[in-house]
């Protein structure tokens, strides 16, 4: 079996379509592998849609509306670059893999669009994913401005553990590979102030963070805001 055709059926997007039509898109898409600190950037000639398939990546983008800049962690099933497939307009985005290592999918938006055209059940799909995806990023601005840095910290540790955690007895692990300054960034806040936050959650018994994973007491962060 082709390599990206393997990949292609992996994404959620994608995985549940006739395999002839996954081969179409496994030829369309070229698959990237990639370490950590690696950049990642559009192309300034050809709109381009990612996949990411393992690994995490840190996105940094200037919003349009007033030039600021905004940092998203992007996990493994996410999708960035220009996501909102708007062919005239690219987003202003800079990508860096922060996990050991990373793989991506890419497809520019006219051959994605091409797909959206001749197969509705993606179009349904993408707008759905796209949906949860702003959704997300609205609450991480509406808890930026609202919350406190405790608050959104948790809330963010929180996000990974539905995403990312492993249930194991009373414990739910996610394996770590992000920097207290990643965390900084990703939710606005100093890298001292994450450090300090985290030192109280691991006296208070409520996780304990490494640079291999983070350990939550399950019943006890899902009690406290």
């Amino acid at each position: 079996m082709d390599s990206s055709l393997i990949w292609v059926k992996q994404i959620a997007l994608f995985k549940n379509l006739p395999e002839g039509v996954q081969k179409e898109i496994g030829m369309a898409m070229s698959i990237h592998h990639a370490k950590k600190g690696d950049s990642i950037r559009s192309d300034k000639d050809a709109q381009t849609v990612r996949f990411l398939l393992s690994g995490r990546v840190l996105v940094q983008r200037i919003t349009s509306a007033d030039e600021s800049l905004f940092h998203d962690l992007i996990l493994m099933g996410g999708i960035f670059g220009d996501y909102l497939l708007a062919e005239t307009t690219p987003l202003k985005e800079w990508a860096t893999v922060v996990s050991v290592r990373a793989v991506y999918g890419s497809i520019s938006v006219s051959q994605l669009m091409e797909f959206m055209d001749k197969n509705p059940a993606i179009t349904f799909g993408y707008i759905k994913q796209i949906g949860e995806k702003l959704n997300e990023v609205e609450s991480r601005y509406v808890s930026t401005n609202r919350k406190n840095a405790r608050s959104r910290l948790l809330d963010y540790i929180k996000l990974l553990a539905s995403k990312e955690g492993i249930v194991t007895g009373a414990k739910t692990i996610i394996k770590n590979n992000l920097t207290h300054e990643v965390l900084a960034s990703v939710i606005s806040i100093s890298r001292q102030t994450v450090t300090e936050i985290l030192n109280d959650l691991r006296a208070a018994g409520i996780l304990n963070y490494s640079r291999q994973q983070i350990e939550i007491d399950t019943l006890s962060l899902a009690s406290i805001s």
